[in-house]
Order: C-alpha cells, then structure tokens, then sequence
C-alpha cells in the first residue's frame, strides 16, 4: 500500500503535468490548426522522451532520484501531462469520419515516437552520466 505522502506527490505532479498539457495543446492547436492531432502526438512523445529520463535517473544504474522524485515525476507528472485516453478517442474520431489512412498514420507515429522517445531518454541520461558525471 502506498504511503500517504507518495499519494500526495502524485496528487501534485499529476496536477502540474495535466496544467501544462491543457496549456500546451491550446497553443499547439491555436499555432498548427486541429487538422491533424499534433498537440497530443508531440505532447506523448515529449512526454515518453521525459519518462525514460527519469527512469534511468531513478534506475539501478545511476539511483539519483529517491523514490518520491519518481513517483512525483513519472507516475504523477508523465501521467498527467502524457494522454492515451484523448490519443483513442483522436482515433477512433478519425475512423468514425472514414480518414482511415490518417488514422493509421497518426498510430504509427505516435508508437513510433513514443518508444523512440522513451529509449533516447534513456540514453541520454545514461550517456550524460558515463561521459560527464564523476564517479563517486
């Protein structure tokens, strides 16, 4: 059973990262128009990039986030800022409108992305850390 006060730091990243998504796709959307559903694909993909940051922050490896920081930022903050549930219903909306191809487009890239994303956050931590972070 999780703590109280990993509760609350959920409660807060999760509310942190939900303010920014909100804030984010209305100004990708004002910018880029709602033709296609850039907010959401670039928001899951910055979104998975983040998460493997700190996960490899967070990991065996490197351990230089405590277990409240990922809670805070993993479960809580890429929660809330990351959205799978608007990425279906974006789905499902284009197949309903017969833009199938888009919608296999919009599928793939964000799978794509995402899991690239996600790796290159990984990597990247863990590259900085070899290369940059003195031993201790």
């Amino acid at each position: 059973m999780p703590s109280w006060g990993h509760i609350a730091v959920v409660f807060v990243g999760g509310g942190l990262g939900s303010a920014l998504r909100f804030f984010l796709s209305a100004y990708i959307v004002s910018r880029a128009g709602a033709g296609f559903p850039l907010a959401t694909l670039g928001i899951n993909v910055v979104g998975s990039f983040f998460i493997g940051i700190v996960v490899a922050l967070a990991g065996e490896r490197i351990h230089a986030l405590s277990e409240s920081g990922r809670f805070f930022l993993a479960v809580g903050f890429c929660g809330g800022f990351t959205t799978f549930s608007t990425f279906s219903l974006e789905i499902l909306t284009m197949l309903q409108s017969g833009k199938i191809g888009l919608a296999g487009i919009y599928i793939a890239l964000s799978l794509l992305g995402c899991v690239l994303g996600t790796a290159l956050g990984l990597g990247l931590v863990y590259w900085w850390w070899k290369n940059f972070i003195p031993e201790v």
